[in-house]
């Protein structure tokens, strides 16, 4: 969330939990980052090349700049969302007077 709000390109290297569908769902739906290493392959050794490509994706290679642009552009759209006024903003306190109703 940190790199999303501050409208940063993310590179996903999955471990374990719930990281194969943060990467898919930022790689692949937001298309606001790059696949270091696939789940699949999750247990093979990272070579320092792989690294290298994944960086060059989204700092060198010319779909780099879309992803650093929907990336920013997202981030905006989230920092309004919790900003005062926002849609998140809105929904926080009825939301926290429904949890910690008695």
């Amino acid at each position: 969330m940190e790199s999303i709000s501050n409208g940063l390109p993310i590179l996903a290297w999955p471990m374990h939990s719930d990281q194969p569908w943060n990467a898919v769902l930022v790689c692949d739906y937001l298309k606001v980052g790059a696949i270091v290493k696939d789940w699949d392959h999750r247990k093979e050794i990272l070579l320092a090349q792989e690294i290298e490509e994944a960086i060059k994706k989204v700092m060198v290679y010319d779909n780099g700049e879309e992803i650093k642009r929907r990336a920013k552009k997202l981030g905006e759209k989230v920092m309004q969302a919790a900003a005062d006024g926002g849609s998140s903003n809105i929904e926080l306190l009825p939301f926290i007077a429904l949890v910690t109703r008695p």
